[in-house]
C-alpha cells in the first residue's frame, strides 16, 4: 500500500511519476510516521488515499482544519523529498516570471486557496466519513 500511496501523493504535488529514490525514502519515512499512529488514524488515512480524487485539496483542507494529521505529515515529507530533486527546481524557484506575471499570480492565489479548501472539505465529507 505504501508504494501506491507514494505515487499518488507525489503525482498530486508534482504532476509526474515518482523517482525511485524518492519513493524509497518516502516508504522508510512513512513507516516511521505510521508507528506512532492509532488504528483509527491509519484506517482514515487509507480511506482518504483510496477514495479521494484530489489529494492535494484534501490535504489542504485537513491542514487548515487541523484534521487528518497523518495525511498532512506524509505530504510534508513528500514535499521535502521532492524539493531535493533537480527536476523540481522550477517548482520551488521562479527565475523567469516578470513582475506583472508575479503580481497576477499573487492576485489569483487567494481564490485558488479558497477553491482548494472548499473542494478538499467537500471531498472529505462525501468520500470519507
Amino acid at each position: 500500500m505504501i508504494k501506491g500511496e507514494a505515487e499518488r501523493i507525489y503525482r498530486s504535488i508534482f504532476k509526474k511519476k515518482i523517482p525511485s529514490i524518492v519513493e524509497e525514502r518516502f516508504v522508510h519515512a512513512s513507516r516511521r510516521i505510521e508507528e506512532s499512529a492509532t488504528e483509527p488514524e491509519l484506517e482514515r488515512f487509507r480511506k482518504i488515499i483510496t477514495a479521494v480524487s484530489d489529494l492535494a485539496a484534501a490535504e489542504y483542507a485537513s491542514r487548515v482544519r487541523g484534521k487528518n494529521p497523518m495525511l498532512v505529515k506524509k505530504f510534508q515529507v513528500m514535499v521535502h523529498l521532492g524539493e531535493c530533486m533537480p527536476e523540481n527546481y522550477h517548482i520551488f524557484i521562479n527565475e523567469k516570471k516578470s513582475v506583472i506575471q508575479t503580481v497576477l499570480i499573487l492576485a489569483i492565489l487567494p481564490f485558488n486557496s479558497v477553491y482548494k479548501f472548499l473542494k478538499g472539505a467537500l471531498l472529505l465529507k462525501l468520500k470519507v466519513r
